[in-house]
């Protein structure tokens, strides 16, 4: 060390000049070894694999495959679906009453009615009303068995209202009333 070198001066020099030895072989595998990857979350992962593209190869196999995975799926599906249910109770049969259903709308102010209820799933086709001028109202006639029945007139389309002139009601389980209609073997009602 020369008088006029600091300390760190010489360090460095010291270090210059120490020789060049090799590392070991294993040195970089060793090292290699030791460290542990980073593990992304799953959330992260997944976001990178979505957005990194792939690509399509389409083979008659492939499309075999897809073809009768698609067949097999609307197979399965198909006794869920929920055929559309027309209402048999039009037809004359034996055990049916004669009914009339009427609201009242003296003003013409509904657009359309129907009548729903426990006697047709609560679904209105088949059972739309026509407005009758010379009587006021929209009547529907119709065959019901008999029986306890609950109904509620449906006003176009969304509206739902109980029947003003109905002598039973019940309770619906959302605050409001169903109409109960009795009928008996053998009786024609008029409501």
């Amino acid at each position: 060390m020369n008088d006029c070198e600091t300390p760190e001066i010489s360090l460095i020099r010291a270090v210059r000049e120490m020789p060049d030895e090799p590392a070991p072989n294993d040195f970089v595998e060793g090292v290699l070894r030791r460290l542990t990857p980073k593990r992304l979350p799953w959330w992260r992962r997944a976001w990178i694999w979505t957005r990194t593209p792939r690509p399509l190869v389409v083979t008659p196999l492939r499309m075999a495959g897809v073809s009768l995975a698609a067949a097999l799926l609307i197979l399965a599906a198909l006794p869920m679906m929920r055929s559309p249910q027309v209402p048999t109770v039009h037809a004359p049969s034996p055990g049916l009453q004669p009914v009339t259903f009427m609201l009242p709308d003296p003003k013409g102010r509904i657009g359309s009615a129907a009548v729903i209820g426990s006697f047709n799933r609560w679904q209105p086709r088949g059972f739309e009303m026509h407005f009758s001028p010379d009587r006021g109202a929209w009547v529907l006639e119709t065959r019901l068995p008999a029986g306890t029945h609950e109904y509620v007139f449906l006003l176009d389309g969304t509206q739902v209202r109980s029947d003003p002139r109905a002598v039973l009601t019940k309770d619906d389980g959302f605050g409001s009333r169903n109409a109960v209609l009795l009928l008996t073997e053998g009786h024609e009602h008029s409501i």
